[in-house]
C-alpha cells in the first residue's frame, strides 16, 4: 500500500500574492506535474459554488482561491473553466455573490453551470446516476472545496464537493433515495467521487465554516490550504487536524483502507492531531430528503432555468 502525502501550509488571509504563492508551492508538490497537467489541457476547476452568498460569509469556496488557481493553470498553458452544480441558483449567480464573474471574464475563462450530464453506473450496487459530462470528459478535474461542518454529514471536506458533479436537481433525489443510511451515502459519494476522479485537491481552509454548515454556518479562522493528489487523503487529514473520532464521519468510514494520518508524507508542516478542538460541529439532523422537499426542489430548479443569468 503506498504511503499517501498530503501538504498543509499556513495562508493567513486571501490577499491575492500570498495565495498565488501558496497555490503555486501547493501544484509544484503534485508528483510528474508536467505529465498531469499539459499544455493545451483542458482543465475543470470543480470549486464549492452551494448558494448565492457573498465573502462575508465561509459558505462558498473564496474567490481568490478560484482566480489565482486559473491563473497559474493558464501559465501552465492549460485551458480551465470553473463550473458547478449548485443547490441554490446558478453557478453564474453563485459567482456573483462571490465577485467572481468579472476577473474569470479577464481571464478569458468560462464560468459554466453542470447542467449537461451522462448516465454512469456507479458503485456495488450500481446506481446509474447522471455525472456532468464537463467533468467526465475533461482532461483534468481540479478539486477546490471548502472546508465547513456539516449538519448532516458532520463535515464536507474533499470527497463530498465531487457531490457537486450530479447533474442539476438530481442531488435532492439522491439524498431521497440514498439516505436511509450514512454509512450507504457516505460509500455512494466516495463512488462518485472516484467517477470523476480529481487529479488534485485544495481545501480552502483560510476561513473555514463551524457550526450550521453547509450553508448557515460561522466563520472559524483556520489559515490553511491543504492538498494531495488523493482526495481521500485530504479528508483524512481534516479529520486528524479536528482531532474528532473518524466513524462520526460518514465519508471516512466509507473510505478503502488506508495509512492513517500519523503515517502520511507531510511535506513541510508536520500538523498535530486535534489541535482545533473548538471547531464546533453542529447536532446531526436527518440525512434523508423528504419527497416532498424533492418536488419542491425540482420545481426550483425549473424556475432558476428561467430566469436571466
Amino acid at each position: 500500500m503506498n504511503t499517501p502525502y498530503c501538504m498543509i501550509t499556513q495562508c493567513r488571509d486571501y490577499g491575492p500574492d500570498q495565495v498565488r504563492q501558496q497555490i503555486q508551492a501547493h501544484l509544484e508538490q503534485i508528483p510528474d506535474l508536467p505529465q498531469r497537467i499539459r499544455p493545451g489541457d483542458r482543465v475543470l476547476i470543480k470549486p464549492n459554488l452551494i448558494a448565492p452568498k457573498g465573502i462575508e460569509q465561509p459558505t462558498q469556496t473564496h474567490p481568490c482561491i478560484i482566480i489565482e488557481t486559473a491563473r497559474l493553470l493558464k501559465e501552465y498553458g492549460a485551458r480551465p473553466i470553473v463550473g458547478d452544480s449548485p443547490a441554490w441558483g446558478s453557478a453564474r449567480q453563485c459567482a456573483q455573490a462571490l465577485g467572481l464573474t468579472r476577473p474569470l471574464e479577464h481571464l478569458d475563462v468560462p464560468l459554466i453551470t453542470l447542467n449537461q450530464g451522462r448516465l454512469m453506473k456507479i458503485g456495488q450496487p450500481a446506481r446509474r446516476v447522471l455525472i456532468s459530462k464537463e467533468a467526465l470528459e475533461a482532461d483534468v478535474v481540479i478539486n477546490l472545496p471548502k472546508f465547513k461542518a456539516h449538519q448532516q454529514l458532520t463535515a464536507t471536506l474533499a470527497v463530498k464537493n465531487m457531490f457537486g458533479c450530479v447533474v442539476g436537481k438530481q442531488k435532492p433525489y439522491w439524498h431521497y433515495a440514498q439516505g436511509r443510511s450514512l454509512e450507504h451515502f457516505g460509500r455512494f459519494l466516495w463512488d462518485i467521487c472516484q467517477i470523476v476522479n480529481p487529479a488534485f485537491t485544495l481545501i480552502d481552509a483560510i476561513t473555514a465554516m463551524q457550526g450550521k454548515g453547509p450553508i448557515n454556518g460561522n466563520p472559524y479562522p483556520m489559515g490553511l490550504l491543504i492538498s494531495s493528489v488523493d482526495p481521500a487523503a485530504c479528508e483524512r487529514a481534516a479529520v486528524y487536524l479536528l482531532g474528532q473520532p473518524p466513524e462520526r464521519f460518514p465519508v471516512i468510514s466509507a473510505l478503502p483502507p488506508s495509512p492513517l494520518p500519523e503515517q502520511f508524507q507531510w511535506p513541510g508542516w508536520t500538523p498535530e492531531p486535534g489541535i482545533y478542538p473548538d471547531f464546533s460541529i453542529p447536532p446531526q439532523i436527518p440525512l434523508q430528503f423528504s419527497l416532498t422537499r424533492v418536488i419542491k426542489s425540482a420545481i426550483q430548479g425549473i424556475i432558476t432555468r428561467t430566469m436571466p443569468q
